[in-house]
């Protein structure tokens, strides 16, 4: 198949998302992946450079250390407000500099099953779109939600953001809990929903 994927899976992906989110993808804004290395090394090569930053969150998934090495960039975790687990964003802002070129969240969280909030994403892309234009450029955030559709009813669940990059998410992590739905398979399909340049 094509690099970005079958053209009709993609055309289906984005009325999906559109139907279920309320958001205006279209299929040139889906880009398919097998399985989540793939996908997330896809995302991160998009937005940065070699020796670039992504700041990820605590607790967070293991597998992002070697994704971001594979990258040629560096990782930086952000300890966990043990109250809550929503975001650290004092000691978030702090750790912000210029060659921070991506923020990295997970929701739900793996491990710690957490949702971020609407408030704490809308805060996050606040204090990212201030920090673009204080350091003279954009700083990324991608979101990779596997386990969206396994949140349960009544969660306050924000889909990314205005300023979300890359929205990534998986096709098989819901199998255990809707079959009909996504098809079990040795690997899981990723997709990555990107908005419109501009």
């Amino acid at each position: 198949s094509p690099s970005f994927g079958i053209m009709e899976t993609r055309e289906k992906i984005a009325v999906f998302l559109n139907k279920k989110y309320g958001s205006s993808y279209k299929a040139s804004n889906i880009f398919m992946a097998i399985g989540a290395a793939g996908a997330l090394a896809h995302a991160f090569r998009a937005v940065t450079n070699p020796g670039d930053e992504i700041i990820t969150f605590a607790p967070c998934f293991s597998e992002y250390k070697p994704y971001t090495a594979g990258a040629g960039l560096k990782l930086t975790i952000i300890p966990a407000d043990i109250d809550t687990f929503q975001i650290n964003f004092a000691a978030f802002e702090a750790q912000l500099n210029e060659n921070t070129t991506a923020v990295l969240i997970n929701s739900p969280n793996n491990p710690s099953g957490i949702v971020y909030s609407t408030e704490t994403i809308k805060k996050l892309a606040d204090i990212l779109t201030e920090k673009s234009k204080e350091f003279g450029h954009p700083i990324y955030l991608i979101s990779d939600e596997p386990y969206r559709d396994i949140i349960f009813e009544g969660v306050d669940a924000s889909l990314g953001s205005p300023h979300t990059a890359m929205l990534l998410s998986s096709f098989q992590s819901g199998c255990a809990i809707n079959a009909t739905l996504y098809p079990a398979s040795s690997n899981s399909l990723v997709m990555i929903a990107a908005p419109n340049e501009g």
